[in-house]
């Protein structure tokens, strides 16, 4: 008998020592379609393009169906899909076909306990292989990382045959096993964490390198397990700073860190011993990947402020997520408890400090997140500074605003006005201008450029901008996807028909997939030699129309108008928005730090007609405190609109009279606040007197007054 068991466990053990990413036995057909994809890619690295396609070619020709390509897409590094994918051509549509007939196979991953505990308890304890593996197969198609829990018990297990199950179980999971089976390093005992580090170190994933970089710090076999599983994965160094980086991948949506493709959005840790779980909402999923990676790294260094910092961007990066929902999805069930915990973790970014939030500041400005910097600049606001001695010698708030992105610039501005220091300081002379520039926004539409080519990029978003477009610019498709997804405000995205990391038909498709960015009209760019073929080649992914590059910037300018067409601008109550904060930051300054008649130009164009009252109300009273000459024309004009409405008119008057304090009055402006004062509101009248008598009036003018306005 003990003779028998022995031979059944060398058996099962030699069988685990060779699965790697096993395949169910009945799918011998998956196991030849990936030695073809492997071979293929490396013929590709190895520039035989031709070879590479024939061994493609050959994968389609066996046609594969929808469970075949499932078994293939699972038991396949999704590296190689994104090898095949960037490399364009046949591999590309190779690989293309074989993901869309995964997906059509895919099903919603369960957490029913009972099913997977059944499935579970078969694919360790079954009589014989075919059962194990038909097991096996129906966790990885119906539940995938949620069996992980499960199974991690059987890996501490004196059981040798289950512990050998179960690892060919995790195996076969695969890279669907990798974050639950990373946060359990920190679970179990030492041969459960000793035989998870070497199922990690079998599926090759990265995403495991900083919890085997931790586990690797303790004692016993696990930590030997883990540092020979790190060392497979070509990680050293330190834990803390791999899981910060690590965050920093997830927070830019990184192809090949946030391989979510099954559609689940659950959040792995380790809480006292004990591994747990949490769902996110899809739209923040990525940066509830990236905070958990930055805890992580708390918990092994507290002193890691740069963990603290990028905490605090990605709550303002969720938190813009947010605003960019529309009313309709922020009303869905759910998402109120979101929402409440999205402002606790403001308050708690907050709790970092001034000194905290200008790191995160610095590192939003890095990564291009326009909304989340805005966002953190107002905080800073909040938390205020003693004094001006603070910004004397630049910080991350001052050299915002220098910024390509003017949501950027905006931000800062407003938030340097609201902490009002007493004597100014480096580029206290970009504020005002910087200000007056947010008041005067009208519905500006916004458009996103995704170019590889940072010449070029900058080249078209110079041209945009200067044709009365807000423009970002991204130098990779990942980048542009997660700034694309991180506002949702985009109006028009121009991605070149190449790029250096991902491919054009990627971002065309993720786009179209997001609800966040489905409805942003697209523009592929491209030389103006391939402009035909891009045309051609992009048309059935829904592209708006094809542009050259920007050695044709009026080419440029034309596809994207013809693009957006004439439609109603979606962006007129965020313009608005901003423009009143911005003048009210500008009518709140006491201090002479800034020169706020550089503002002066912006709030004359926000009383523009067509302008909301609140827009031009807060313009208005930022006026009454600092015009001067050059706003009397503009502000009589108000005055005497009998259109405007009363709160206008007063407000106009009685910032005509801080223009004309002391000075003789024009015809013009004379005639308009004599007309007022007989207006039949008594708020215009007394505005429209005070600024008369604020003026250095002649006698004959005094006179008029009495005589048009005698009170009987």
């Amino acid at each position: 008998m003990m003779l028998r068991f022995m031979k059944r466990s060398l058996a099962t053990a030699a069988l685990v020592a060779s699965v790697g990413f096993l395949v169910a036995p009945t799918r011998a057909v998956a196991g030849e379609m990936e030695d073809l994809l492997k071979d293929g890619v490396e013929l590709l690295k190895r520039g035989k393009t031709e070879d590479a396609n024939a061994k493609f070619r050959a994968v389609l020709a066996a046609d594969p169906s929808s469970d075949d390509a499932y078994n293939l897409v699972k038991s396949t590094d999704f590296r190689v899909f994104l090898e095949m994918l960037k490399a364009g051509g046949n591999s590309e549509q190779v690989a293309a076909r074989l993901l869309d007939l995964s997906h059509q196979s895919e099903t919603a991953k369960s957490q029913d306990e009972a099913a997977i505990k059944a499935l579970v308890t078969q694919a360790v304890r079954g009589k014989d292989l075919g059962e194990r593996m038909r097991a096996v197969h129906q966790i990885v198609a119906s539940h995938g990382e949620y069996a992980v829990p499960a199974l991690l018990n059987y890996l501490g297990s004196n059981d040798i045959d289950a512990r050998a199950n179960a690892i060919i179980a995790l195996s076969r999971v695969g890279m669907d096993a990798v974050t639950p089976l990373a946060a359990g390093l920190a679970t179990g005992n030492d041969m459960q964490r000793r035989n998870a580090a070497e199922v990690l170190g079998r599926i090759g994933d990265h995403r495991a390198l900083p919890a085997l970089l931790a586990a690797a710090g303790g004692e016993g076999m696990a930590a030997e397990s883990a540092a020979a599983a790190a060392a497979k994965l070509g990680g050293d160094g330190d834990a803390a700073e791999a899981y910060l980086h690590l965050a920093m991948m997830y927070f830019h949506g990184d192809a090949q860190t946030l391989l979510n493709y099954d559609g689940t959005y659950t959040v792995w840790s380790a809480v006292d011993g004990e591994l747990t779980s949490r769902d996110v909402p899809q739209f923040l999923y990525q940066y509830e990947m990236a905070e958990q990676a930055c805890y992580d790294a708390l918990a092994l260094n507290p002193a890691l402020g740069k963990a603290r910092s990028m905490i605090a961007v990605t709550v303002y990066a969720e938190l813009s997520a947010w605003d960019a929902l529309g009313d309709e999805a922020k009303a869905s069930e759910g998402l109120a408890e979101t929402k409440a915990a999205l402002d606790g973790a403001a308050a708690l970014a907050a709790s970092t400090g001034t000194a905290g939030l200008m790191d995160a500041l610095a590192m939003a400005v890095h990564m291009k997140h326009g909304d989340a910097a805005s966002m953190i600049c107002s905080a800073i606001a909040d938390l205020g500074v003693a004094c001006g001695c603070e910004l004397a010698g630049g910080n991350a708030l001052t050299e915002a605003l220098t910024n390509a992105d003017k949501t950027i610039r905006y931000g800062a501005a407003i938030a340097l006005l609201r902490l009002d220091p007493g004597k100014s300081f480096p580029m206290s002379n970009l504020v005002a201008k910087a200000a007056g520039d947010a008041a005067s926004e009208a519905a500006i539409q916004q458009v996103l450029v995704i170019d590889s080519d940072s010449k070029n990029a900058m080249n078209v978003q110079r041209a945009l901008n200067g044709a009365g477009y807000h423009v970002v610019a991204a130098q990779s498709g990942a980048e542009g996807l997660m700034i694309a997804k991180a506002t949702g405000a985009f109006d028009a995205i121009v991605v070149r028909d190449t790029l250096g990391d991902i491919t054009t038909f990627q971002v065309l498709d993720e786009l179209k997939r997001d609800f966040r960015t489905d409805r942003i009209k697209t523009v592929v760019m491209a030389a103006n030699a391939d402009l035909g073929a891009a045309t051609s080649d992009f048309e059935s992914r829904g592209i708006a129309g094809a542009a050259p590059t920007s050695d044709d910037s009026v080419g440029v300018i034309n596809a994207v108008k013809a693009a957006l067409g004439d439609g109603t601008d979606r962006n007129a109550a965020m313009a608005n928005g901003l423009s009143v904060r911005a003048s009210n930051a500008l009518a709140g300054v006491r201090g002479r730090a800034f020169m706020l008649k550089d503002a002066q130009p912006g709030l004359l164009a926000a009383l523009r007609d067509g302008a909301a009252d609140d827009v031009r109300l807060a313009a208005l009273g930022a006026l009454a405190n600092i015009a001067d000459n050059d706003a009397i024309d503009t502000l009589a004009g108000v005055v005497a609109r009998s259109d405007n409405s009363a709160d206008i008119r007063a407000a106009a008057a009685k910032a005509l009279g801080t223009a004309l304090r002391g000075q003789e009055v024009s015809d013009g402006a004379f005639k308009a606040l004599l007309e007022a004062m007989g207006d039949d509101s008594v708020a215009v009248r007394t505005a429209a007197g005070g600024a008369l008598g604020a003026t250095k009036l002649s006698d004959e003018q005094r006179a008029e007054v009495m005589t048009a306005h005698r009170v009987n």
